[in-house]
């Protein structure tokens, strides 16, 4: 049996070397080297670090500034400063910034923004810190010297009292803490 000759042009047979792809021998595009991107200076702001309005708990605050981190969209000094104020103007309209915070976070929303079905709307009373506008109208149910309408209901807070659906517009309606049954009413 005869074995084939192979042509001597051939690289692997004959020894000449390959030429190298991109040394301009060949007919492929000239291969650039990639320039590395440069990245972005960090910016040295800590959002836990803001000073906070007093209703607004910092467990909270940190619970969205880790929330916004964890989808890689940490906040900045502009954003903190305007986010606080969205907080103060949805608080203003009766929403409670805790439940907006816990919303938008539980969400993964990269904003904040209150519930258009009024989940985030406040259910009980004012805050600990309420504004001389809001004392004024609590004053405005009791005459003078009088026990507040809560405690006059038998409860020790507003904010219980609220629970039981007690509010200054029904509260004779209540003693000791519980509903008294009406006159001539039937179970």
């Amino acid at each position: 049996m005869k074995t084939p000759k192979f042509p001597p042009e051939d690289p692997q047979i004959s020894g000449q070397r390959p030429p190298i792809l991109g040394d301009g021998t060949s007919k492929e595009p000239i291969k650039e080297p990639v320039k590395k991107q440069k990245r972005r200076a960090k910016i040295d702001f800590d959002p836990l670090t803001v000073e906070l309005p007093t209703w607004l708990p910092a467990e909270t605050w940190a619970m969205w500034v880790r929330s916004r981190a964890e989808i890689r969209k940490p906040l900045t000094a502009v954003s903190v400063k305007l986010q606080l104020q969205s907080l103060a103007t949805f608080r203003s309209e009766g929403h409670d910034p805790v439940l907006v915070i816990k919303r938008c976070a539980g969400n993964g929303y990269q904003g904040l923004f209150p519930a258009k079905d009024g989940s985030t709307l406040q259910r009980r009373g004012p805050y600990p810190t309420a504004s001389a506008a809001g004392r004024a109208s609590a004053a405005a149910w009791q005459a003078p010297g009088e026990l507040p309408w809560w405690e006059q209901a038998g409860f020790d807070h507003p904010d219980s009292a609220a629970n039981l659906r007690c509010h200054p517009g029904n509260f004779r309606q209540f003693r000791n803490g519980e509903r008294i049954a009406q006159e001539g009413a039937t179970s």
